[in-house]
């Protein structure tokens, strides 16, 4: 359960919400922003100033909050200096405007596979205490 005194990691990855006094809540679905370079279509997450692929100034623009999973893995052995508890899940998502992005996977219950192309929401969690961030729920 979030805590008045949690913070957000990386909070430039969340676009803000609609509702000024929107809510950061565990479980709340979430846009995350990625950069959109207006001249050639590249998107870039995290945001970059200038699009990598032709140098020009690039847009904010917040991905869709339902994505597809299109890859997994499980972390069983924390690497050195980790706070997050193993073990945890990492996903791939894939989203609408086609870019993919890594980060935790919610909801895998002990001894399930998740399978490509299920659905994912992306939501705010707390990998640790005192920490939230964005993540993804199947």
């Amino acid at each position: 359960m979030a805590e008045a005194d949690d913070e957000l990691v990386c909070p430039d990855l969340i676009a803000a919400p609609e509702d000024p006094a929107g809510d950061l809540a565990v479980g709340a679905r979430i846009h995350l922003v990625a950069a959109s370079c207006p001249q050639c279509g590249h998107l870039e997450f995290p945001t970059l100033d200038t699009c990598p692929a032709c140098g020009r100034a690039t847009e904010e623009i917040a991905l869709s909050v339902d994505a597809e999973l299109a890859g997994f893995t499980s972390v069983l052995h924390p690497p050195p200096g980790a706070l997050v508890e193993v073990p945890y899940h990492v996903g791939v998502a894939r989203f609408p405007e086609g870019i993919c992005v890594m980060g935790l996977l919610l909801g895998v219950e002990d001894g399930e596979t998740p399978t490509v192309g299920e659905p994912l929401d992306t939501v705010v969690a707390q990998p640790f205490d005192g920490a939230l961030t964005y993540a993804f729920r199947l």
